[in-house]
């Protein structure tokens, strides 16, 4: 059969799903002749979508020479595989090849715009976005990634059209947007669920053979395995380092499998201490991650990325371990075969919502989110002055991420604003284009722009200590503050949130209850506004909650993470148990 027949058909598989069967055909076409150009991309595509980064750039760069590097798809898909290695560099420069060859190359353009974001350049990432858009509609993910650029600048330009284009494409089963991004616009679990499952089955299908053991082992201890991209100065490692440190060494071993790297940091090294091995997979394509994880013979393995950060769910989908548990890093289902428990609480996640979760839920006694008391907590906290606030105004703040930040909710904060006319709102500095925005946004409602303050990011010592210089935090919705929360009410600032309709939005309430301040948590955004003009005006009721918050912190459930670890450790116990006794995994609930 002619080699550009054999190549259509490699092609037409990789595009059906059947990876093994593509590299079959074009590694025959190579034993043949090493000089089919086509033949050596695609073999370095499917590289790239195995994760297996330096094999994926020694064949494409392979197929570049043969090309006399005049195919613009060539260089598109290496700036891919450069990207994913973290040379931005060496990616932006591939990307511009390609245009250069090929304007008209939309999928060239788009992930240009995907690689600017990452680098900050938030103007160029959004023109980038609407251009390979406008080339191709299609683009797949294309259109959340766009509306991600647009909330993260809080550019909220035709958000409604850009929202509702995205909700028909996730019910149509169609490639729209990764789940995490519409995490920040809906609180419709049935449509994050149908989201998460056409991602995950697109994107990272269920291998046909698992990696691993399908049954716990027989040994004295339950040998429990964390995969990570953030094992160093990270808002999980700020969460989880207690809980790792306090694990009972008798009964669980543990090992670290790091999807990141050692950035030097303090909380590094209170990791490496905390664990039993640090095994680095960052280098590794998901086949041979899987495969070391699986060496490791271990009991659980517990996911802390889902479909954030960097990520490993291809690792997953091979299944090294028996037992596979999302916890903590992804609030909400990631619809995948692979994933056999989510850690919840019956707050962020009540037994009605269960059937829009793939996995089995199992719901801890108090928070689901730990805290870290071992933290270093400021002694003193600075003036006002000395962070830009004024002495005399209320302030009111929100320490979020800019894409948290949603039309509804800032212009319930205007009006907030124009009510108590003495305060201000002291919100992140994200990035300069989302600060002119908001400052601009802000005017178009009658308020002067002046009246928001931006923080810059600070150390996080220093971040708590400054959290002493506001009155109220309001919280965000369709998705809470989830760190910043647990951050504010550590330092005693009281947060005001709305319940949300998801998990990502319940996570606030969950904290809040725990900490005794239900009080705080309002059901519809009317009570919400209402509430944060009432404590404005309430300066003795303002004081009583902090007083409360910060004479109680060395007693409250929320704080209590030696408690915490306990319970943990009994859902993972109680998880190894079903499977060891050839139960399925089920949902179920630890008792106090």
């Amino acid at each position: 059969m002619p080699p550009q027949v054999l190549l259509r058909q490699a092609q037409a598989l990789s595009d059906r799903g059947e990876p093994l069967e593509a590299r079959r055909i074009c590694e025959a076409l190579l034993r043949r002749s090493q000089g089919h150009a086509e033949a050596w991309h695609l073999l370095g595509v499917l590289d790239y979508g195995d994760r297996d980064l330096r094999n994926a750039a020694r064949h494409i760069g392979r197929a570049l020479r043969l090309s006399g590097g005049a195919n613009a798809a060539h260089h598109a898909n290496l700036g891919l595989v450069e990207m994913a290695s973290g040379d931005h560099a060496a990616a932006l420069s591939s990307f511009r090849r390609a245009l250069r060859l090929a304007p008209d190359h939309a999928a060239a353009q788009f992930n240009l715009a995907v690689l600017q974001e990452r680098m900050g350049e938030l103007d160029a990432a959004l023109a980038g976005f609407e251009r390979a858009l406008g080339l191709d509609p299609d683009l797949p993910f294309g259109p959340g990634a766009w509306l991600q650029a647009k909330l993260a600048a809080c550019d909220w330009t035709d958000l409604p059209a850009l929202s509702a284009r995205i909700a028909q494409g996730v019910r149509a089963g169609d490639l729209v947007a990764e789940p995490h991004v519409l995490l920040r616009i809906t609180a419709d679990e049935a449509l994050l669920k149908r989201c998460a499952r056409t991602y995950s089955a697109a994107r990272f299908p269920p291998a046909t053979r698992p990696t691993g053991r399908r049954l716990p082992r027989s040994g004295d201890r339950i040998r429990l395995g964390y995969l990570s991209g953030e094992f160093r100065a990270h808002a999980t490692s700020a969460l989880l380092a207690q809980v790792w440190s306090l694990h009972d060494r008798n009964a669980f071993e543990l090992i670290a499998f790091d999807n990141g790297w050692d950035d030097g940091s303090p909380m590094r090294r209170r990791v490496e201490a905390a664990f039993d091995a640090i095994v680095p997979v960052a280098h590794l394509s998901d086949a041979d991650a899987a495969q070391c994880i699986a060496e490791r013979d271990l009991d659980l393995l517990i996911d802390l990325n889902g479909a954030f950060g960097a990520h490993r769910l291809g690792v997953l989908a091979r299944r090294p371990a028996p037992l596979q548990v999302s916890y903590l890093g992804y609030p909400g289902t990631l619809g995948a075969p692979y994933l056999d428990y989510l850690v919840a609480d019956a707050a962020v996640l009540p037994a009605e919502h269960m059937p829009h979760y793939d996995e089995k839920v199992v719901r801890l006694p108090h928070a689901y989110q730990p805290n870290d008391t071992f933290r270093v907590t400021p002694i003193q906290t600075p003036t006002r002055c000395e962070v830009g606030l004024p002495a005399d105004r209320f302030v009111f703040c929100c320490f979020n991420q800019a894409f948290k930040i949603t039309p509804r909710i800032f212009q319930i904060w205007m009006s907030v604003l124009t009510e108590v006319t003495d305060s201000v709102l002291w919100l992140l500095d994200t990035h300069s284009t989302a600060r002119a925005n908001l400052r601009a946004a802000a005017a178009r409602r009658g308020i002067e722009p002046d009246r928001l303050i931006f923080a810059p990011w600070a150390a996080p010592v220093d971040h708590l200590a400054r959290l002493g210089c506001a009155d109220l935090f309001l919280d965000t919705v369709p998705y809470n503050a989830h760190t910043t929360a647990s951050d504010a009410l550590w330092m005693g600032l009281p947060v005001l949130t709305r319940r949300g309709g998801a998990f990502a939005g319940r996570v606030a309430s969950s904290l809040l209850t725990v900490a005794g301040l239900p009080e705080l948590v309002c059901e519809i955004l009317e009570d919400y506004e209402a509430r944060a003009i009432q404590l404005a005006r309430s300066p003795d009721l303002l004081r009583q909650i902090r007083e409360t918050l910060i004479r109680t912190r060395g007693t409250s459930p929320l704080f209590d993470t030696a408690t915490y670890t306990r319970h943990l450790e009994a859902a993972f116990r109680q998880m190894h148990a079903r499977c060891r006794d050839g139960l399925p995994p089920d949902h179920f609930d630890v008792a106090i």
